[in-house]
C-alpha cells in the first residue's frame, strides 16, 4: 500500500510542474512610450497614458484619456489582448462569437466619475472590427484598428481612424 502513496505522490509532483514557466511576469503598470489615438462616434480620443505588458500567450494594451470636463466619466479606456500573435497581418477583432477563433479581443470602457457604474463595451467582429498590424516585436507594437463595440443589444460605440504605435 506504501508503494502506491509513494507513486501517488510522484505522480502529483510531476503533473505540478510545469514547463511553461513565466520568463516574464505580468506588470501592468509598465507604461509604454508613444501614442494612442481613434474616434469614439465621431469625437476625437487620446490616450493621455498608455500601459502594455504581456502575460503568458497575450500582449494587454491600455490606453486612458482622462475626462476631467465630464462630471459624469471621469476617464475613458480602450483594452486590447492581442492573443498569441508574432507577425503582422490584419485580424478580427471579436469575442465569445460561435465558431471563430479570434487573435484580438478590445473593450471601450467609461469609468464613473461617482464610481458608482462604469460601462462596458465589448468589441464584436461583425464583418467590421478589424486590427492591422504593422509592427509586432519584444517591445514595440504598432497597428491601425476600427471597431464596434456593444454594451447590450441597443447599445453600442464606433471606434474609428484608431492608431497605436508605441514601445514598451
Amino acid at each position: 500500500m506504501n508503494k502506491y502513496y509513494a507513486l501517488f505522490i510522484v505522480f502529483l509532483l510531476i503533473i505540478s510542474c510545469s514547463n511553461n514557466d513565466e520568463n516574464n511576469p505580468a506588470d501592468p503598470n509598465h507604461t509604454a512610450t508613444g501614442f494612442m489615438r481613434a474616434k469614439i462616434n465621431n469625437t476625437s480620443w487620446f490616450a493621455d497614458k498608455i500601459q502594455a505588458y504581456r502575460q503568458s500567450n497575450s500582449l494587454y494594451i491600455i490606453g486612458t484619456e482622462d475626462n476631467a470636463s465630464t462630471p459624469i466619466f471621469s476617464s475613458s479606456e480602450i483594452r486590447f489582448q492581442i492573443i498569441n500573435l508574432t507577425q503582422p497581418g490584419t485580424y478580427g477583432i471579436g469575442e465569445d462569437e460561435p465558431g471563430y477563433r479570434y487573435f484580438v479581443k478590445a473593450n471601450y470602457i467609461l469609468y464613473s466619475a461617482t464610481g458608482i457604474t462604469n460601462l462596458t463595451y465589448t468589441a464584436y467582429y461583425l464583418n467590421y472590427s478589424t486590427m492591422n498590424i504593422s509592427r509586432i516585436n519584444a517591445d514595440n507594437f504598432a497597428a491601425d484598428f476600427i471597431f464596434r463595440a456593444f454594451v447590450d443589444s441597443t447599445t453600442s460605440v464606433d471606434v474609428t481612424d484608431g492608431v497605436i504605435d508605441i514601445s514598451f
